[in-house]
């Protein structure tokens, strides 16, 4: 199976997505959070975005089984490899991986329903 573009920047700001979620996830629980409302309501829309583009690709079964691989086990991945990368930008500001991770979730969530439309 050949993926399209569309497809391929999908599943690569799914990746960037999870390792955001999974540090701020960390950072919530670590330290002094200032935002876990609105936090909370970011990851229910980035988990509900990453579920209408997995199934719109993979179809209903495959796409709800790779939506519950990408909540239990990408986060793990995500943590040691990108994970690093935040804890660097964390430092110079405690907040920027949160306000990428807001933005990122409205991209995630276009390009999800463009699977639908496409």
């Amino acid at each position: 199976m050949q993926y399209s573009l569309l497809e391929i920047m999908f599943f690569a700001m799914t990746f960037f997505s999870v390792s955001l979620w999974e540090f701020v996830m960390f950072q919530r629980k670590h330290t002094n959070y200032p935002h876990k409302e609105g936090f909370a309501i970011f990851s229910i829309i980035q988990w509900i975005a990453i579920g209408i583009g997995m199934v719109s690709i993979f179809g209903v079964l495959y796409g709800i089984l790779i939506l519950v691989i990408c909540m239990t086990v990408l986060q793990y991945i995500c943590h040691f490899s990108l994970g690093l990368l935040w804890n660097v930008v964390s430092k110079i500001h405690y907040l920027w991986p949160t306000a990428i991770f807001a933005t990122n979730v409205w991209v995630l969530l276009a390009l999800g329903i463009l699977q639908i439309v496409y």
